[in-house]
C-alpha cells in the first residue's frame, strides 16, 4: 500500500507537511519520501524523484498546469499525463501535494486545492475522481452473511453493500444471483444472500459509486466520482452530504 507524502502549498510557499520521511523542510524546499520539491523564482513548482537510470519529474506552474514526465537517462522522455489541475481562470491555487513511495514506476503525484479537498470531504469522496463519461454501465454488489438463529457454529457478520448515486437515470439491465450454497453447507444457520446488478446510466453529469464493506466490528467505506465537469460545475444535493 502506498503512502504520501502530504506537503502543504500556501500564497506560494510551503507551509507544511505530514512528516513523512521528510528529511529537509524550508519554505522553498522539501525533501522526503524518495523526493525533492523546489518553488522556482517563477513560481513554478518543481518535484524529482530517482531511481538509478529513472527519473520522474512532477511540474505545476503558476497558471495551475501539471506536467508528469517519465525520463530514461539516454532512452527516453515520455509525458505520462499533463492538464490543469485548478480553474484556468483561477491560477494555482492553495492546496496539497501528494507524493507517493514505491517504485519509480509506480509512483504517483497530484495536487488537490482546498476547494477541492473540502469538496470531496463534504460528500465522502475518498476514492477519488474519474474524469469519466459518468453515462455508462455500472455493476453493483451486495452480499451478507451473518447468523439466521443461535446456534453452536461460528458465523462472522460480513457483507458488502454498494449503491449508484447520480442527477441522471438509471435503470437495471440485469443481474445475477450469486452462489451461496457451499456458505450453507458448511454453516447451515447461516443467513447468506449475493446479488449483482447492472445498472445503465444516462442524462447523468456525475455518478457517484458508494461502498461499504464489513467483517464483524472492520468497516470500510468509500465513494468514487465519475464526471467530466470541474468539481465546482458539479450540483450534488445536500442530503449525499456526510459532513
Amino acid at each position: 500500500m502506498r503512502s504520501f507524502l502530504e506537503i502543504t502549498l500556501k500564497n506560494g510557499c510551503f507551509t507544511g507537511t505530514n512528516g513523512l520521511n521528510v528529511t529537509e523542510f524550508k519554505n522553498y524546499t522539501v525533501k522526503g519520501n524518495g523526493w525533492e520539491c523546489y518553488i522556482e523564482r517563477s513560481g513554478r513548482i518543481f518535484c524529482r524523484t530517482v531511481e538509478e537510470d529513472k527519473i520522474i519529474h512532477y511540474t505545476i506552474t503558476t497558471a495551475g498546469y501539471f506536467t508528469i514526465t517519465y525520463i530514461e537517462v539516454d532512452k527516453v522522455t515520455k509525458v505520462l499525463k499533463e492538464g490543469y489541475i485548478t480553474d484556468r481562470k483561477k491560477g494555482l491555487e492553495n492546496g496539497t501535494i501528494f507524493l507517493s513511495d514505491g517504485p519509480i514506476t509506480k509512483r504517483v503525484a497530484f495536487f488537490r486545492s482546498v476547494g477541492l479537498q473540502d469538496f470531496q470531504n463534504k460528500y465522502g469522496i475518498n476514492g477519488g475522481i474519474k474524469k469519466l463519461d459518468p453515462n455508462t454501465i455500472y455493476s453493483v454488489r451486495n452480499a451478507h452473511c451473518n447468523n439466521l438463529e443461535t446456534s453452536g457454529d461460528v458465523i462472522p457478520d460480513i457483507g458488502t453493500f454498494c449503491e449508484i448515486i447520480t442527477d441522471g437515470t438509471k435503470e437495471k439491465i440485469g443481474e445475477v444471483w450469486g452462489n451461496t450454497e457451499e456458505l450453507k453447507e458448511r454453516f447451515p444457520n447461516c443467513n447468506a444472500f449475493e446479488l449483482e446488478e447492472m445498472f445503465e446510466v444516462k442524462d447523468a453529469t456525475w455518478v457517484i459509486k458508494h461502498v461499504k464493506t464489513w467483517n464483524e466490528d472492520k468497516v470500510t467505506e468509500y465513494r468514487i466520482l465519475y464526471s467530466k465537469e470541474n468539481y465546482t460545475q458539479i450540483e450534488i444535493p445536500d442530503n449525499y452530504k456526510v459532513i
